[in-house]
């Protein structure tokens, strides 16, 4: 009973740091597209009259090889079998969309008058 339990618990762990990087991916690319339009909108929301889209360089130079060691580490997680290339998939997601925050943060600022 125990295996079993645990094998489903390596699978939707492995799940888990997959679909957390696709979200990741996803959020990249939603701030890549409309990223200057979303920091505006959220600089209206907070009061801010006066904010004008400024757009900035995504920087995908920084992203991308966090998502592909985050891919990388999940494929050996699936091959091997094994937790901790799991655990760095999420670390990788989790960096990833930290990178999108910061990133949005920087839109924002270049959107102050």
């Amino acid at each position: 009973m125990s295996s079993t339990f645990r094998r489903i618990h390596g699978w939707l762990a492995q799940l888990t740091g997959a679909s957390a990087l696709v979200a990741a991916a996803g959020f990249h690319v939603t701030i890549a597209l409309a990223g200057p339009e979303l920091a505006t909108g959220l600089l209206f929301y907070g009061g801010e009259t006066e904010a004008v889209p400024t757009p900035l360089p995504h920087p995908w130079i920084a992203v991308l090889p966090v998502l592909v060691l985050g891919g990388t580490a999940t494929i050996v997680s699936w091959v091997r079998k094994s937790p901790p290339w799991g655990w760095a998939g999420l670390v990788a997601a989790g960096l990833a969309v930290a990178q999108g925050v910061l990133q949005i943060l920087a839109l924002m600022d270049a959107a102050r008058p």
